[in-house]
């Protein structure tokens, strides 16, 4: 990652400390706690001359005492942030001015806080972590103007800068997370839980590996390529979590997960979570239709990556209780969609399931039509169908005496979200099935329907 690691040697360039008290003793004592450390740091005992010196000069923190003549340290500060908001800054309080400090951190004019008189290793500690926290969010600054800047193009090049910055950004969040003490934690009823990472990047792989260690998977092996990854499972065996890079439909993502998947009787069976670097629903489709359980897009936040890893472990977990997939091969279909694209990806996922008998119109009133000869298992209705609305659907059905309870009606389409629905319109069979579309997916809903009628049966 040659161009983070030349923006890190920038910012590592703008790191300077400003320190402002009126005392000497103070500023002498500052001095003795930060003579050790490797950047430069300017000193005045005069707050109108720091501020002179804040026109030419950038800081990535300023610590400034205050009470002092002339000009406070909460006004001092406050200017700071007007002029580099992403500048560091500490206030020294004694005890008469505490409650001035604390409007000032509510206020957010300062990131923090120290009473006088201070322990050395807490406030050097304090400082670390304000420098810290200026390289993150400068660091993430750069990234920022860097992606803007870059021109988006089909070149191989582009591409690969795309993915760069994208892996960089979540180094950052990872590093971010790790450094502010943060913790996943999940609900399992195995343990300890495994992992394998496949990343060539080694530290993207490593910070990985360290948050899943605090979820609970503490045993997490690290590949660069498919063929060692694939090696795991041969000569070590399985693992519960797999999360591999997804940059292409055929690249090493995907011949991974390919070798995981013909390889029979593996226990327990690996969970896929693919990191792709795009958010292209078609591109996304083809992960999951290759037998992905779920995806990140890169940059990823921690909470998604949390949240991902406990919804496939609790289906896991459910699978085990689960009967087989449903056999759908005798199962007829009706696909309701004015997108022709979307109905041959509907269409491609039934078909993998076994389907054969598929017909598809674009209109609803067509549909009814079509549903007054033929008798259907499903029905998959898309939100943008206005002829009519999908909830006025079932009423057309009953005024031609179509039977709703024959077929599981899919609400399909990117805003196909749950909705009330009338008890007492005879539509109960619903489903909401919003892209991306796949067979898993699919085959959780017919199962959850089938347990029901099973129940009701009984």
């Amino acid at each position: 990652m040659k161009i983070v690691n030349t923006l890190r040697k920038q910012v590592e360039k703008e790191i300077r400390v400003l320190v402002v008290d009126d005392e000497k003793n103070i500023v002498s004592a500052l001095k003795r706690i930060l003579r050790d450390e490797k950047y430069p740091i300017d000193y005045f005992i005069d707050s109108v001359a720091a501020e002179k010196k804040l026109e030419s000069t950038s800081y990535a923190l300023v610590i400034s005492d205050n009470i002092m003549p002339e000009r406070t340290g909460i006004e001092l500060l406050s200017e700071v942030k007007k002029v580099s908001p992403h500048t560091s800054r500490i206030l020294l309080t004694g005890q008469t001015d505490a409650t001035d400090a604390i409007k000032a951190f509510n206020d957010k004019i300062i990131h923090q806080y120290i009473d006088k008189p201070w322990d050395n290793d807490e406030l050097l500690r304090q400082i670390r972590k304000s420098l810290d926290s200026f390289r993150y969010y400068r660091l993430k600054q750069l990234l920022e103007e860097l992606k803007s800047q870059s021109v988006e193009t089909k070149s191989g090049e582009s591409r690969d800068l795309k993915f760069e910055l994208q892996q960089a950004q979540t180094q950052l969040e990872l590093t971010r997370f790790l450094a502010t003490g943060g913790n996943l934690s999940l609900e399992s009823p195995e343990s300890p839980l495994s992992a394998l990472i496949m990343s060539r990047n080694k530290e993207s792989a490593r910070l990985l590996a360290v948050a899943l260690d605090k979820a609970g998977i503490t045993n997490c092996r690290i590949y660069s390529n498919p063929e060692t990854a694939q090696g795991h499972f041969n000569n070590i065996g399985s693992v519960d979590f797999v999360l591999s890079e997804w940059e292409k439909p055929e690249g090493a993502g995907a011949s991974l997960i390919k070798s995981i998947r013909l390889k029979p009787g593996l226990n327990p069976r690996p969970i896929f979570i693919a990191l792709m670097n795009s958010d292209n629903l078609a591109d996304i489709e083809n992960a999951l239709s290759k037998g992905v359980d779920e995806y990140l897009v890169l940059p990823f936040k921690i909470n998604e990556l949390a949240s991902k890893l406990q919804t496939t472990l609790n289906i896991r977990t459910n699978e085990k209780n689960q009967e087989s997939a449903l056999d759908m091969s005798g199962y007829k279909a009706l696909i309701i969609n004015r997108d022709p694209k979307v109905v041959v990806r509907i269409r491609d996922v039934l078909a993998a399931e076994g389907l054969t008998d598929i017909q598809s119109t674009k209109r609803g009133n067509s549909a009814i039509s079509i549903m007054r000869n033929t008798t259907f298992s499903m029905v998959f209705y898309d939100v943008s169908v206005t002829d009519p609305y999908w909830q006025a659907f079932h009423d057309q059905l009953i005024l031609k005496g179509i039977d709703c309870d024959q077929f599981i009606m899919f609400i399909t389409g990117r805003d196909a979200n749950p909705v009330p629905t009338n008890p007492a319109s005879g539509l109960r069979r619903i489903a909401f099935m919003p892209e991306p579309y796949s067979g898993k997916r699919f085959q959780e809903i017919m199962q959850s329907f089938h347990e029901e009628t099973c129940e009701d049966s009984q």
